[in-house]
């Protein structure tokens, strides 16, 4: 939970499995309003990696919220607005890029910024342009540690991102930490330390 739009009000904040960040507004007495998408400042929803991409096969992949629709026409997909067709020489199909969102002021200058995990286990930046009470969210970067882009491998020996930033106020200068997932059960460790290559000793 967190105060996105610094009405006084706690938030409650969600990713999803298309990719998309869903607001939840906060009001009196832990009230809610009906989800909305988050959007950057030129409009955009926000979606990590996702949008339409063209297949090899001639076909097309949307990642991302969509919904599939039979009409007199044909089976035809809904995204964000658009109205696509399917055809056999063209199929549509639908992934997701499994976001996970945590808003937190990263810069320091008392706005919430959001930060993104996704699928593939990297974690982007999403900076909040705007001010305490309107926020307005700019292009994304990927964090990174050591020098390197912070990433989990999936499937493999290496430290498995669980996708579930936190926020560690122990003291006024903590820092962001990541929840890792590894053969010993959950790590935390502070981003600006974090190397991405072993999280256990060899037996």
């Amino acid at each position: 939970m967190a105060d996105l739009n610094g009405d006084g009000y706690p938030d409650l904040l969600s990713g999803s499995w298309p990719g998309e960040l869903f607001f939840f507004r906060g009001g009196p007495d832990h009230n809610f309003a009906a989800p909305e998408m988050l959007r950057d400042r030129e409009g955009k929803i926000i979606n990590i990696g996702g949008g339409l991409r063209e297949e090899p096969g001639g076909g097309l992949l949307i990642a991302g919220n969509a919904e599939f629709e039979q009409t007199s026409d044909g089976v035809s997909v809904n995204y964000h607005g658009q109205r696509l067709k399917s055809t056999p020489e063209k199929p549509i199909s639908i992934t997701g890029t499994a976001s996970a969102v945590h808003a937190a002021d990263w810069d320091g200058d008392g706005d919430l910024d959001l930060l993104v995990g996704e699928i593939q286990g990297r974690v982007f930046l999403i900076p909040n342009e705007g001010t305490r009470t309107a926020y307005a969210f700019g292009k994304e970067r990927q964090l990174t540690a050591g020098g390197k882009p912070l990433q989990g491998r999936m499937g493999s020996r290496d430290l498995q991102l669980n996708k579930r930033l936190v926020w560690a106020r122990a003291k006024p200068a903590a820092r962001p930490a990541y929840t890792l997932t590894c053969a010993h059960g959950p790590q935390r460790r502070r981003l600006d330390q974090l190397l991405l290559e072993r999280a256990w000793k060899q037996s």
